[in-house]
């Protein structure tokens, strides 16, 4: 865009960024975007607009007055001032209408004309079949413009990714034939729904189905096959009992489907009796849980790794059996401890054990083998009364393990 350029009556000064300085045939001067004048949106200042309607109402202020009683097709004129009219209709309602209106032919009616050639049209498609307007014609509507109309919001979805209609359905006696296949809706609630979503709309493959199937029979659904029979995730959610998040989470961790599906999940049982309250029955339900339930937060270093419960605890009457192998815990600071940590939760391998016992008795912790013994770190250090760090600063100067726990480690 350059100085001089016209542009209806705009004539450009100056460009100035995205708007330019322009000045109008009447002389006004005004900063306008350079979009609009490109796209033929700004003739002029406004001046144009002006004259156009006084041109307008030109034709109708020379007019000779419109005398009482004149009649335009149902309206007939009671009374005038300046450019407006009150008009009483055939139909016995009164209105004000413009002069330019009435003499231009724009308005024979108060309104009343076009509803009664409305009703008309109406009635003329809706003796066809009876049903315009109905659930069944609008679902059916609905399909045929999803499928066939590209103009459609769920073209894309349907039409546009190869979803047909078959031919029988549609044309003039497209609907009736829909009507004849389908059926009436069972409740308002019901919706048209595809049985088999990568085939199209046919007679075979189109049911009145509710909100709930509808949701359980879509493309983007996980579907698990097991039984003999194949389901989406929450079918199989309310058939087992067992919820959706927690289905989805065995088979993360690599559960079978069909144990997936038949392992019934632990349930904490409120208390009911004061001896459920008790540090042991905590223990043994605790015990139970990070062995049983995938949504315990011990659950990846305990029954995700492969530890169990044995049956005899596990089962019902489980905690007396339980009491009855390891006892009463001998103070609040003892804790249930696995003497061998590789070992499942079973009669002769666990025991209640003190912050000490525990913290000497983990995975994690060092063994040292010497004179025919074998010790964790700490139980070391504690026997020879020397520092820890001290024996692991010796063993990594390449000292034995009898050297470094009588401090005859290298020196340097």
């Amino acid at each position: 865009m350059n100085s001089c350029d016209k542009y209806g009556r705009w004539v450009v000064l100056k460009r100035l960024g995205k708007r330019a300085l322009c000045r109008c045939s009447c002389g006004t001067e005004k900063l306008v975007l350079c979009s609009n004048l490109r796209a033929g949106v700004s003739k002029s200042c406004g001046c144009y607009k002006s004259e156009k309607l006084k041109a307008k109402w030109q034709h109708v202020s020379h007019q000779t007055a419109i005398a009482e009683g004149t009649v335009f097709g149902r309206l007939r004129v009671l009374s005038t001032q300046r450019q407006m009219c009150q008009c009483l209709c055939s139909c016995g309602k009164r209105k004000e209408i413009r002069k330019y209106d009435l003499l231009a032919g724009k308005v024979k009616s108060c309104g009343c004309l076009r509803q009664e050639v409305s009703a008309q049209s109406l009635a003329k498609v809706s003796t066809k079949h009876g049903q315009w307007d109905t659930k069944e014609w609008n679902s059916w509507y609905q399909m045929l413009s999803r499928c066939t109309h590209s103009g459609n919001g769920a073209y894309p979805c349907y039409g546009g990714a190869g979803i047909t209609l078959c031919s029988k359905w549609q044309g003039e006696k497209g609907f009736e034939n829909f009507f004849q296949d389908v059926g009436e809706a069972p409740t308002p609630k019901h919706s048209l729904d595809r049985i088999d979503n990568s085939k199209g709309y046919e007679p075979d493959n189109v049911r009145w189905a509710t909100a709930k199937q509808q949701a359980r029979n879509r493309r983007g659904n996980r579907n698990l096959t097991a039984f003999g029979k194949t389901q989406c995730l929450s079918a199989w959610a309310e058939e087992t009992g067992i919820q959706a998040t927690t289905i989805v989470a065995r088979i993360a961790v690599g559960w079978d489907i069909k144990k997936v599906l038949s392992t019934p999940v632990f349930v904490a049982v409120k208390a009911k009796h004061p001896i459920q309250l008790t540090k042991e029955r905590r223990s043994w339900q605790q015990m139970i849980r990070r062995c049983r339930d995938i949504k315990f937060a011990a659950y990846s270093r305990y029954g995700g790794r492969g530890i169990r419960v044995c049956p005899e605890w596990s089962e019902q009457g489980g905690f007396d059996r339980f009491l009855g192998h390891i006892g009463k815990a001998p103070s609040p600071t003892h804790s249930l401890d696995r003497i061998h940590n590789d070992g499942n939760y079973e009669p002769g391998n666990v025991r209640w054990a003190t912050p000490k016992e525990q913290a000497r008795n983990t995975r994690k912790n060092r063994q040292i083998q010497a004179w025919g013994r074998t010790q964790t770190l700490a139980e070391w250090a504690e026997e020879v009364s020397i520092s820890g760090s001290w024996i692991v600063l010796q063993l990594k100067r390449g000292a034995t393990p009898e050297e470094a726990l009588t401090r005859k480690g290298t020196k340097r």
